[in-house]
């Protein structure tokens, strides 16, 4: 008989690392637009103890080949916007946000690396507080029906420290961030 655990080693983190994951759960943060509107947005944590769940990555490929036992179970912390907040008076001047931020270190990383779904850039996260990050490279945007979808994003600025700090929505509505609100 042949017994296997699916316990492995977790990716650690360092604590400067740690310190560059800036959301936490249900934060709040007021954005405003290039037309005057000003709208709430809430992020919340996907992955309630912290780390990507892998099991199919380990039945897919633990069970097959015995030889990737020592395989490390990575870190990845993701936070989603919620893109009609419940304080929202306006439901057609909105933000419309809904993407997915994605914390992740593998065994293979040096570092933390920071993407925004569905952009297909991925960063390094240096530690430098102020340092920006764009994404453009919106895997699924359709040009053609991007102008009248109200959800669909063409760049994204985050900067250390703060988060997301601009938002080019399709339609060329521009939201800047005001503060965080708790």
């Amino acid at each position: 008989m042949f017994l296997q655990s699916c316990l492995y080693k977790k990716v650690i983190i360092t604590k400067e690392e740690r310190n560059n994951i800036i959301y936490k759960n249900k934060q709040l943060y007021l954005y405003e637009s290039n037309i005057g509107n000003i709208d709430t947005l809430i992020i919340f944590k996907n992955y309630p103890n912290g780390y990507e769940p892998n099991f199919d990555f380990w039945f897919r490929k633990k069970v097959v080949k015995s030889d990737t036992i020592s395989t490390r179970r990575d870190f990845g912390k993701r936070f989603s916007t919620y893109p009609n907040y419940e304080m929202n008076k306006l439901k057609n001047q909105n933000i419309n946000l809904s993407v997915d931020i994605l914390y992740m270190k593998t065994e293979f990383d040096n570092e933390l690396k920071l993407t925004i779904y569905p952009f297909n850039e991925e960063f390094s996260l240096t530690g430098k507080n102020g340092k920006q990050y764009i994404f453009e490279n919106n895997a699924s945007k359709n040009l053609e029906t991007c102008k009248t979808n109200s959800y669909c994003v063409n760049k994204i600025i985050y900067q250390e420290g703060k988060g997301i700090v601009f938002i080019e929505k399709g339609s060329g509505e521009i939201w800047k961030l005001l503060k965080q609100l708790k």
